[in-house]
């Protein structure tokens, strides 16, 4: 029982770690896909 719930806590820690850098690598290649109209300071 213990091992099972240890066991649904990595997994669970280990799908969101891989979403979240699933989204920062979408974020950055839509920001670099995007063009700059405004000029940069």
């Amino acid at each position: 029982m213990f091992l099972i719930a240890k066991l649904n806590l990595i997994s669970g820690m280990l799908i969101g770690a891989a979403a979240v850098l699933t989204m920062k690598q979408m974020c950055k290649h839509k920001r670099s896909s995007m063009p700059t109209d405004t000029p940069q300071e």
